[in-house]
């Protein structure tokens, strides 16, 4: 099993390095040629692409991945399609509400700092990225990893040379973003090819029995679950930084909080990909019973070997700031109990997809809630950059011992 994990990590972690790295290095470049105002709105465009993804499709590719490893028979066509359909209706929706009410947010917002020439291209390349990394996670379902990581390389790839040739063309904001939008687009359709070479072909029309009523509100309500966990997690950071700023600390302190957020998602990386790889071979071993079982104690060694790695980078941490060079890094605590957050990634990654795989998703989602209410209510009380990382790892401690404590009673419960 492990095999087969490093051997999906690897080909995840190779896809998605591309499809970042690209756009992000032509971001980079334009914005030595950009003007502030104009730089910031084509960040503003990455920004909501990401937002689409995690609240439109996320959740729903959660789900569908689960279901395609776990379901070897021909349904696996039906299952993705209907899942392309619902994610199309859900990223339009949203698309929707914010055509209708989001210039004029993002006006208030953002103020002169926003150039609204990049609105409608940037709503366009959410939903077209946001679908192509639906059909990305499922292409892992469907254990087809390859595929799944050449589509995201590729897109990133066609994203950077959609923004570099319009800017080319044309010389400015407009041209680069509706460059960006042809760069998704054109991922987004070299996904549909690849999804329709991976799935099975259409049973004949006589061989076709009508589906169980129960399997499509079950499906729904998982994505629901699945979505409210999405919604719980992903503004965290964004009210830590404000919670940062509530008691009338200097702006240091909210400069200092980013900086460890970078290095925070940083770490975050590799244990994100290890979890994408191995929820499909959780699901397929009949909900992981067997793989389950013989995950666990690398569970175990997992957080504390990673909590040992950021005792031991924390002890002295002063070189590490040092090596990270960047000015805002001065408060020693508040590193050290980032460090041992991101020592507990893999762990809670691994048993988080444990849930997943056994189509826990109401208590997972209900278990993100409560980390994210501990987190920012224990962060708060404490106060400053120090309090707010150690109220994150209280919870992400609490967390790890109610999921574990949860899995356990049910392997024996089985």
């Amino acid at each position: 099993m492990w095999r087969e994990i490093l051997s999906r990590s690897a080909w995840l972690s190779a896809g998605s390095l591309v499809g970042r790295v690209a756009p992000y290095a032509v971001l980079i470049m334009l914005g030595r040629k950009l003007d502030a105002a104009a730089f910031a709105s084509l960040s503003i465009a990455f920004v909501w692409a990401s937002v689409a993804a995690s609240l439109a499709t996320t959740a729903l590719g959660t789900v569908t991945t689960q279901r395609l490893a776990a379901d070897a028979g021909p349904a696996r066509r039906a299952i993705a399609l209907r899942a392309l359909r619902h994610g199309t209706a859900w990223a339009g929706l949203l698309a929707a509400t914010v055509a209708v009410i989001g210039a004029s947010t993002a006006s208030r917002a953002f103020g002169q700092h926003l150039d609204l020439a990049a609105f409608w291209p940037a709503l366009a390349h959410g939903m077209a990225w946001s679908l192509t990394l639906l059909i990305a996670t499922m292409l892992n379902g469907l254990h087809a990893v390859r595929h799944s990581a050449l589509l995201q390389g590729v897109g990133g790839l066609s994203q950077a040379l959609g923004m570099g040739l319009g800017f080319m063309v044309g010389g400015g904001l407009e041209t680069a973003l509706w460059g960006l939008v042809l760069g998704s687009i054109a991922s987004l359709a070299l996904g549909g090819a690849l999804l329709r070479h991976a799935l099975p072909p259409a049973a004949p029309q006589t061989a076709l029995l009508p589906a169980p009523t129960a399997v499509v509100p079950r499906a729904s309500l998982d994505v629901l679950w699945s979505t409210l966990a999405n919604a719980a997690v992903t503004p965290v950071a964004f009210v830590a930084a404000a919670l940062v700023t509530r008691h009338g600390g200097p702006p240091t302190d909210l400069a200092q909080f980013q900086a460890l957020e970078q290095i925070h998602q940083l770490l975050l990386y590799v244990p994100g990909l290890v979890g994408q790889a191995l929820l499909p071979l959780l699901a397929a071993h009949d909900r992981g019973a067997d793989a389950q079982r013989a995950l666990r104690p690398w569970i175990y060694r997992s957080a504390v070997a990673g909590l040992a790695v950021a005792a031991l980078m924390g002890w002295h941490p002063g070189w590490l700031l040092h090596f990270i060079g960047n000015p805002a890094l001065t408060d020693v605590w508040a590193t050290r109990w980032m460090l041992c957050s991101a020592g507990l990634a893999l762990a809670l990654s691994l048993l988080n997809n444990e849930l997943l795989a056994r189509r826990l998703y109401a208590p997972a989602a209900l278990l993100s809630l409560l980390w994210a209410a501990t987190f920012l209510g224990l962060g708060s009380a404490l106060g400053g950059v120090a309090g707010m990382q150690a109220g994150r790892l209280v919870a992400s401690l609490l967390l790890f011992a109610a999921v574990c404590a949860l899995t356990s009673r049910l392997s024996r419960s089985t």
